[in-house]
């Protein structure tokens, strides 16, 4: 009762400071919220604890109650898809469940419960207590990300030439010629010559507006690809050199296998009908000229599917394990965007068979070894140069981006954020 009071305490203190600050400078409050710290909701499975970061501050804490066994509450990445005071469950007998936050379609959320005992006792929700979920609605807001973790975990600052930075727009003020064949950089604008930027007269023509685009955050995902995936590239290719392959369904056949050992035998290699690594990396070769793509970039924003594309994951026999990367804030003088790290356990998938050894389950042609990722993932990540300037070009304050092994996982779907399902 104590922790829980004074959790209470400590979020009233905030809202209060908040609204003070409100009543004394108004335009001086509204910069502050524009630019204040994202919100970061971290439920700990082991210690049956939630915590409320404000960037790297505390703001409120309070004990919670996770899903017994076999209805354990699932870890990862999720964001708050809807918001109800007065929600009923339409699994579990019509229950009420009080100040709901919606986490996942299937039935995970956040809410209020008469019932949270020191132990997982629920059947999938994360249970809150009465006095304390009240004041966690106050503070969220549809979109905001939640981690469930198996330990304690919290932001921590990051910063990495991997991590996404905003376009800085031209100042057609600043613009200077000196002939025909000058050039001058802007950030990452370059005005070649004056021929493009002058009239008629030798004039300077004054620039046009940078493109004007949302101000919802993005969230963005980056994962390897997944067997299914990479199939759907053999059946693709095959079909794209006339091999016949069948439907581009990622599902392995016999039309699949046929065209398979057809291609085998034309570049000489051995007729076996199967997809392996070197497979794939000669289909790219022979049809693209570069190598397979290892891994996926993802981008939403609003809950809807902007744009991905194949991007390459060096070392891609490493795991890359499970981590949240959220943009802290931008500069107003320099434009440099700051970054906020969580991270999250996640474990191979093993096998039945392998458990007791302890090897991770492993396919004819997607290996991922146990080992631990190496110490920085970042530098393993090329994206390509056409979707980091889409990226920049749109990014805003309180911008995600989550790292998985597992591909986009089943919870993502219509009307979600990326939900990255781990294995902690």
């Amino acid at each position: 009762m104590k922790n829980r009071l004074g959790s209470l305490v400590l979020i009233s203190a905030v809202l209060s400071a908040g609204a003070g600050m409100a009543a004394e400078n108004s335009v001086q409050s509204n910069e502050i919220a524009k630019q204040s710290q994202p919100l970061h909701v971290i439920v700990s499975i082991s210690d049956q604890s939630l915590k409320v970061y404000q960037g790297t501050n505390m703001i409120a804490q309070s004990n919670v109650s996770t899903g017994k066994s076999g209805n354990d509450t699932p870890t990862g990445v999720f964001s708050i898809l809807e918001k109800k005071k007065f929600h009923r469950s339409n699994i579990y007998s019509n229950a009420p469940m009080p100040f709901m936050q919606r986490l996942t379609w299937s039935g995970i959320a956040l809410h209020a419960s008469n019932s949270v005992p020191a132990y997982p006792a629920s059947h999938g929700c994360v249970r809150l207590p009465n006095s304390f979920a009240p004041e966690l609605y106050k503070l969220t807001k549809r979109g905001a990300h939640v981690v469930i973790n198996s330990s304690e975990t919290a932001p921590v600052p990051v910063s990495h030439p991997t991590l996404f930075q905003p376009v800085k727009p031209r100042d057609a003020t600043k613009v200077a010629f000196a002939g025909p064949t000058s050039t001058l950089l802007r950030g990452t604008n370059a005005m070649t010559t004056a021929k493009a930027e002058t009239d008629g007269n030798g004039s300077p023509i004054k620039a046009s507006e940078p493109k004007k685009y949302s101000e919802k955050p993005l969230r963005i995902l980056i994962t390897r690809r997944t067997e299914n995936e990479l199939m759907a590239d053999v059946q693709r290719l095959l079909n794209e050199l006339g091999y016949k392959a069948g439907d581009v369904d990622g599902y392995f056949g016999p039309t699949t296998a046929g065209a398979i050992k057809r291609f085998q035998k034309i570049v000489g290699l051995k007729e076996t009908g199967t997809v392996s690594k070197k497979l794939i990396s000669e289909l790219y070769r022979v049809t693209a000229g570069t190598a397979a793509p290892t891994g996926h970039i993802y981008v939403r924003q609003g809950f809807k599917p902007l744009f991905d594309a194949p991007m390459i994951i060096r070392k891609p026999e490493e795991r890359l394990g499970a981590a949240l990367y959220t943009v802290a804030g931008l500069d107003a003088k320099t434009g440099v965007a700051s970054w906020l790290k969580v991270a999250l356990k996640d474990q191979p998938k093993l096998s039945k068979k392998d458990k007791k050894s302890k090897k991770a389950e492993t396919s004819s042609f997607l290996v991922m070894k146990q080992e631990k990722p190496v110490a920085n993932v970042l530098d393993r990540l090329n994206v390509p140069a056409d979707i980091r300037k889409k990226i920049s070009e749109r990014l805003t304050h309180g911008s995600s981006l989550a790292i998985s092994d597992h591909g986009l996982g089943p919870e993502t779907g219509k009307g979600t954020d990326f939900v990255v399902l781990t294995r902690g």
